[in-house]
């Protein structure tokens, strides 16, 4: 009967918040990884979220900068007289005037797009395996565990 309430106390725990000490099987677990193993991995995972967070974070803003340049020649360029070349620019243009929205380049929205993607994995993947690691054991309830698992999953 102890086996019955001790079990249905783990289950009904995993929903609340990380807040009870680890088990003696996860710190038997912890205790028998070698640290400096465990210090080797958490530098390269915390390396591999750094640079992708700060070299995706730049890729947004050159292209953000690229666009607005753009922008501002385009308009430099209608108000020195000079002409669009075709009908098609004068639109592009005219509609462009009417909204100061920046607008990408097929190329330019591509690159958007795989850099979102690339910040997503890095979110939902580097980050939480650093802190799991870091940790030893995952310090969330048991829906954010399976969350964080299946996004892991779904990001590759």
């Amino acid at each position: 009967m102890d086996d019955a309430v001790t079990r249905e106390m783990a289950i009904s725990s995993s929903w609340s918040t990380w807040a009870e000490a680890p088990t003696t099987a996860v710190l038997d677990r912890f205790s028998a990884r070698d640290m400096r193993l465990v210090r080797a991995e958490i530098a390269i995972q915390a390396v591999v979220f750094v640079v992708a967070v700060v070299g995706n974070a730049l890729v947004i803003v050159a292209l953000w900068l690229q666009a607005r340049e753009r922008q501002i020649r385009r308009r430099l360029t209608l108000q020195a007289g000079g002409r669009p070349s075709s009908e098609r620019d004068a639109r592009r243009i005219h509609a462009h005037q009417h909204h100061g929205r920046l607008r990408l380049r097929r190329m330019d929205f591509m690159i958007l797009h795989l850099t979102l993607a690339d910040l997503s994995v890095a979110g939902f993947t580097v980050l939480p395996q650093l802190i799991w690691d870091a940790l030893g054991q995952f310090p969330g309830n048991d829906f954010l565990c399976r969350s964080v698992a299946y996004l892991q999953v779904r990001a590759h």
